[in-house]
């Protein structure tokens, strides 16, 4: 079973990932890699209601996996007629806010949550987040609201994990996002990367980091020490990808103890990639 990989549903519907350069995934392709990471032991995917048609599709093409959604609460209008379409998914477990860093002190925003909340614990969903910084979290930890589950992006790269560890410590389930980074720190070569990125101090020490040490990139992303046992969402274009991943992500434990572990936040969030040159 692999207990500790969710399939990412981004790619499900959207044309989505800056390395990507092929169109969004059919409705049957997807059936195909959703049935696929079954076979495999996959057992949930992630989606949202901004992923394109994948929210529409899901029941159909769904063979039994369960289901993490999310939703942007803040920046959507009718979020009551959005709620209420999350009752005719099958197998939904969760239900995230999309935007939770864009959460305000305003009386608006915190009716939203209470709503939120109250959905789910009415209808037996658990309730989480989906973040960038440790700062959205504790906005929502001072208020009293204590999420089910944490989803934030987190890869072999990060020095330290502040979000992790404060989940830790209020047994808050996570899920780690951006372990691959859009395909960034999977690429054959660094010159390969989108030329915006070239110049990225991070991504130059991790490209002579793995040449030095002649590593295959997604052992390292998905087997480094502080990585290999968390729980971790990954989005995939077609089968052969999906079964290069599951089949990477386990065995031996990949020693990182010589590579710089430093990655600035504007590498992390991509909301700020189109910004930079």
């Amino acid at each position: 079973m692999c207990s500790n990989i969710i399939l990412g549903g981004a790619q499900l519907g959207l044309n989505y990932g800056i390395t990507n350069r092929a169109d969004y995934v059919t409705k049957k392709n997807s059936h195909e890699i959703l049935l696929y990471a079954q076979k495999l032991g996959v057992t949930a995917v992630d989606i949202a209601y901004d992923y394109g048609q994948i929210f529409g599709w899901i029941n159909k093409i769904n063979p039994g996996l369960a289901l993490i959604s999310k939703l942007k609460l803040f920046n959507q209008t009718d979020i009551r007629y959005i709620l209420k379409k999350h009752l005719s998914i099958d197998r939904l477990k969760y239900i995230l806010i999309h935007d939770a860093d864009d959460y305000c002190f305003t009386k608006t925003d915190k009716e939203r949550v209470h709503e939120l909340i109250e959905f789910c614990s009415t209808n037996k969903f658990k309730w989480g987040i989906s973040v960038y910084g440790i700062e959205a979290l504790r906005k929502f930890l001072d208020h009293g609201w204590v999420p089910h589950l944490v989803q934030y992006p987190h890869n072999v790269l990060c020095a330290d994990d502040e979000i992790g560890n404060l989940c830790s410590s209020l047994n808050i389930e996570t899920h780690i996002r951006s372990v691959l980074l859009q395909g960034l720190l999977i690429m054959p070569h660094f010159g390969d990367l989108p030329s915006q990125f070239r110049k990225n101090a991070s991504l130059m020490r991790w490209y002579e980091w793995l040449a030095k040490n002649n590593f295959h990139p997604i052992d390292v992303c998905l087997r480094g020490e502080s990585i290999a046992h968390r729980t971790k969402i990954l989005g995939v274009q077609n089968v052969i990808q999906l079964e290069d991943l599951i089949g990477r992500a386990f065995g031996p434990i990949v020693d990182c103890t010589s590579l710089t572990k430093s990655v600035d936040k504007n590498l992390l969030d991509a909301r700020n990639w189109i910004h930079r040159s």
